[in-house]
């Protein structure tokens, strides 16, 4: 799991124009700032789903409705390794307290190593490179036949 904070809500100052044939999409230039957002993601490296929150702050107490989603979201039967950096949101004591009252959750980069370690998974791209490079001309082909 891991934050993006300092995330900008930018929005055009005129609406975007649609594509038509033969013509791109138009938009301006401009944009107007709508403040920013933090967003909060874990991934399921072995599976593929991830669960993601956004919210306005970047504080512990976001964090800590961070891990109460995932507890809720993620079946009891599983461990949870979290691969956390030392950020102060995650080192408070609220969020000690809370991980001690969870003992499912384990947090912590080598703590988390050494476990995948006993049972490693190859991560498997759902394309080859090949596959990719032939869709990427694929699409080159059928761009340059639209031109006039």
């Amino acid at each position: 799991m891991d934050e993006k904070s300092q995330i900008q809500a930018l929005d055009r100052t005129a609406p975007c124009l649609p594509m038509l044939p033969t013509t791109p999409a138009r938009m301006t230039h401009d944009y107007v700032r709508n403040g920013t957002a933090s967003l909060f993601a874990a991934l399921d490296p072995a599976s593929g789903p991830v669960i993601a929150q956004p919210w306005r702050r970047h504080r512990h107490q976001e964090f800590l409705r961070f891990l109460k989603l995932i507890d809720t979201a993620v079946p009891k039967d599983l461990d949870l390794h979290l691969v956390l950096d030392n950020y102060a949101t995650h080192t408070t004591p609220a969020i000690h307290q809370w991980l001690l009252k969870h003992p499912r959750f384990h947090p912590g980069i080598r703590k988390w190593i050494n476990e995948w370690n006993k049972n490693p998974k190859p991560f498997v791209w759902t394309k080859s490179a090949d596959e990719i490079l032939e869709t990427l001309a694929a699409y080159c082909r059928r761009v340059s036949s639209q031109e006039c």
